[in-house]
């Protein structure tokens, strides 16, 4: 039976001058996940946590120089994934294939590329950040000259020997209700020592905006500009000499001036991004790939002058990794195996190559425990035949099968779980048009009714079952039935599971109470759908052929009460709750026949739909409603199909014996994108 690969713990102690070798070594094998070494540990091997390679410090300044660029020029990387890019996460991103060199190589590399853009960049950016800053400025200058009278000089504004003046804009009513409060604020504060000049700069219907201009002696500055707070008047600021009007023009100019130099500015950092952006995120993948050997000895411990590493390798590796250490420490290295702990051991699943690429819909459930049983060879064939039954249209099957290649061949170059997704959508594909031939569903009747003008009960090329047909062998109670005793099937294939997997860890009455008895209860209750047992006669109302004779009943009635009575002693008092458990379960796969029925109902209806529509100019109308009908048809018995075939594999089935919840096995190793060796 599969179960996830075996893995050895290891305690590796070097000197020092090894730690840097062995490092680089590991990462390069990728087959070591290291482990960090607790707290507890550390201090009972009378050591202390160990740091960082010395070279991390310059790996690490490299990098913050690098990244600051790339911020600096990732404006310009302006293009976008599409939307399906964007879902499954995959870019146009061709890999670069670069030398192997050692960590003072690829710092060396990296100064050069620094020296030669670091400064152009970075000037260009903090230029481009004062421009920006006087741009913003000259705008409000330009914004508030639009809001004052034009003849007003810049110069009279603010303090004066004697006098104060300052000018703002407001909101008010067409009645003048605020200006008429700033005026008698105004006189009440001031009496005849104050001026207030008042210009209309927009006038709407109900209301509009005006500017005023006021001059207070220098003592009631602070009173002044309380009054205008009091009625929600923005005072504006205006820099330089002369007329508002030449004020305005001058800072259009200036303007101009730098939208120019910024302009001139951008096209230099574009030039840079062009020539140097995909070698600088080759540089940070590179250096990021060293750091990441440089830092691995922070999850270790160390005295003064050894290191002591944890990791954990495949069984299968185990050999290899032990004469590799070695090989790179001279021999100057102390190797102990510990005895592992199955709560913390990562899981490494081992599957035959056929079902390798599939692992992924395990793992999208959760990685079995470690030691305990994989379920994948049992899961995705399972999987396949169910959603190429509830999908269940030849045509839909195609289209499902020329999409999964196409994608396939688009986006799976990129990404190996991408490849592994359509490889799966192109089996449910091809298990989808199997089933639509049997049942000769070509968007449900048209290819029956409206190409070959078929009569009722006469069957396509390959068409042998009839499942809109209630009176047919094998018409809708078939399928009914057989979907019934397949979710029967399964679930005892799951008590199997784990009672066989029970027995492996030496639990032998889990394997009895939990696991067989209802495998027991499975079997008897199966038996019974084809008997006539009048104290249960649940093989009636599903129209089951009561095949079994009397003593078959008194077989089948047996393993029922010896299957309960065996839970009994595990379950106790929630034995009735787990027999309906199980019996609702078993229903439940009735749903793959209502989709499959309902696939095909929907789809002949909309083919009526459009029939009525069929003759004259109301063809073409007719067309449309076919195309349009039959494309949301097609992609609710995908999504239905899809959804749920896994509800049923991690609902009904998985309830049986299966957990999850494995610690995923996280390889120490380059991480890549950008480059290749």
């Amino acid at each position: 039976m599969p179960e996830p690969m075996r893995v050895h713990q290891f305690d590796v102690i070097l000197l020092d001058e090894y730690k840097a070798g062995v490092s680089e070594e590991l990462h390069k094998t990728g087959v070591t996940q290291i482990e960090f070494i607790g707290d507890d540990d550390i201090d009972a091997h009378g050591i202390k946590r160990d740091r960082p390679l010395k070279r991390a410090t310059d790996i690490s300044k490299n990098l913050v120089r690098i990244n600051r660029i790339i911020g600096a020029l990732k404006q310009f990387d302006i293009e976008k994934p599409t939307f399906l890019e964007e879902m499954l996460g995959v870019g146009h991103i061709k890999p670069e294939k670069v030398s192997e060199k050692n960590c003072r190589q690829l710092l060396n590399d990296s100064e050069k590329l620094l020296e030669e853009i670091e400064s152009k960049v970075l000037g260009a950016e903090s230029e481009l950040d004062e421009l920006k800053t006087k741009q913003a400025g000259i705008e409000e200058i330009i914004e508030n000259c639009g809001l004052c009278p034009e003849k007003l000089k810049a110069e009279y504004l603010g303090d004066g020997s004697y006098i104060y003046i300052t000018t703002g804009v407001f909101s008010d009513t067409i009645d003048g209700e605020k200006i008429n409060g700033i005026r008698d604020g105004l006189s009440k504060a001031f009496g005849k020592n104050h001026f207030i000049i008042e210009t209309v700069i927009e006038q709407k219907k109900n209301e509009g905006r005006k500017n005023i201009v006021v001059g207070v002696l220098r003592e009631g500055k602070a009173e002044l500009n309380e009054i205008l707070n009091k009625f929600s008047v923005r005072v504006l600021m205006i820099e330089g000499e002369g007329k508002v009007s030449d004020i305005y023009k001058n800072s259009n100019k200036k303007l101009e001036e730098i939208r120019v130099k910024m302009e001139e500015l951008v096209k230099k950092l574009e030039e840079t991004y062009k020539k140097h952006y995909k070698g600088l995120l080759i540089a940070k993948e590179l250096l990021e790939i060293e750091k990441e050997r440089a830092e691995v000895f922070v999850s270790a411990g160390r005295t003064s002058r050894t290191s002591m590493l944890r990791f954990w390798v495949p069984e299968n590796e185990s050999l290899r990794i032990r004469e590799l250490i070695k090989e790179r420490s001279e021999n100057h290295c102390e190797i102990t195996q510990r005895v592992v702990d199955p709560e913390n051991a990562p899981v490494i699943l081992k599957n035959p190559d056929a079902f390798k690429p599939f692992e992924f819909l395990i793992s999208m459930y959760g990685l079995p425990k470690y030691g305990h049983l994989d379920p994948t060879i049992f899961v995705i064939p399972v999987l396949i035949f169910f959603i190429g039954m509830m999908v269940a249209d030849a045509v839909t099957g195609v289209l499902l099968v020329g999409l999964g290649f196409f994608l396939r061949n688009k986006y799976g170059r990129y990404s190996d779980g991408i490849k592994n997704l359509f490889t799966f959508v192109i089996l449910c594909g091809a298990m989808t048009i199997c089933v639509g031939v049997v049942t000769g569903d070509y968007f449900g009747n048209f290819l029956h009714h409206y190409v070959f003008h078929l009569e009722e009960g006469q069957a396509l090329p390959g068409q042998f079952m009839f499942p809109e047909n209630a009176h047919h062998p094998f018409g809708v109670y078939f399928f009914l039935q057989f979907t019934i005793i397949l979710g029967l099937c399964h679930l005892i294939l799951g008590t199997l599971l784990g009672g066989y997997n029970e027995l492996r860890h030496k639990k032998t009455k889990d394997a009895v109470t939990h696991y067989f008895s209802w495998s027991l209860f499975g079997v008897g209750l199966g038996a019974l759908f084809f008997s006539d047992f009048e104290a249960f006669p649940i093989g009636g109302a599903f129209h089951f052929p009561p095949i079994l004779g009397e003593t078959g009943v008194y077989v089948a009635a047996a393993l029922v009460i010896l299957g309960l009575i065996l839970a009994l002693l595990k379950t106790k008092f929630m034995i009735a709750i787990e027999m309906l458990d199980f019996f609702a379960f078993t229903l439940s796969y009735a749903r793959i026949m209502a989709l499959l029925v309902a696939a095909g109902a929907v789809a002949t209806a909309f083919n009526q739909l459009a029939a009525m529509s069929w003759g004259g100019v109301m063809s073409i109308f007719a067309i449309l409603i076919f195309i349009v009908t039959q494309a949301i048809g097609m992609i609710l018995a995908i999504l239905d199909g899809f959804v749920q075939s896994l509800r049923l594999v991690y609902v009904e089935h998985f309830s049986r014996y299966y957990e999850g919840g494995g610690k995923e096995f996280k390889p120490f190793k380059a991480k890549r994108k950008y480059t290749q060796v």
